[in-house]
């Protein structure tokens, strides 16, 4: 049971890392966008 837990963590936890790196040059609040939501907006405004 907390095998298939943790394994399905790592793969979770690997495809959002993925993600980033896939979308690192274009915008590098894009580690913010998946655990701060709230933190883009306020960035978008000040620009």
């Amino acid at each position: 049971m907390f095998n298939k837990i943790k394994t399905y963590i790592v793969t979770s936890f690997a495809s959002i890392l993925a993600l980033v790196a896939s979308f690192g040059a274009n915008s590098p609040y894009s580690l913010l966008m998946i655990y701060e939501p709230e933190v883009p907006e306020s960035l978008k405004k000040d620009r």
